[in-house]
């Protein structure tokens, strides 16, 4: 956590962690899964012991951003760098028929009962 001066707290605009988060576009699991991750700074603001009030700088918010956007990638190229995914044909021919399968079943079932009995 970055350490700031008196005079540095006065300056900045702080945004909580729901402002951040609209700020960045994101909502607030997202945000917090970034927060614990490490990937955004936060600083400890007020006086609390028990529940830290973590607030975000602007500038902060906006390098995060930076870090995250992906440059020269193309809309259907994934971040991963592995090809994208294509359709996989169909067949065409023709499937059998479950209602002929089931048919055909009990009639061979019917066969061996009356062949038992």
């Amino acid at each position: 956590m970055p350490e700031l001066s008196p005079d540095e707290h006065q300056n900045i605009d702080w945004h909580n962690r729901s402002r951040a988060a609209a700020r960045m576009g994101l909502g607030l699991s997202p945000f917090n899964k970034l927060v614990k991750d490490g990937d955004i700074a936060w600083y400890s603001r007020g006086q609390g012991k028990v529940k830290i009030r973590k607030m975000f700088k602007p500038a902060d918010i906006d390098d995060c951003i930076e870090r995250r956007r992906r440059i020269g990638e193309s809309p259907g190229q994934p971040a991963s760098g592995h090809a994208p995914l294509r359709a996989v044909p169909i067949s065409v021919s023709k499937a059998p028929d479950i209602r002929e399968i089931l048919a055909s079943r009990r009639k061979a079932k019917s066969k061996n009962s009356k062949a038992k009995g």
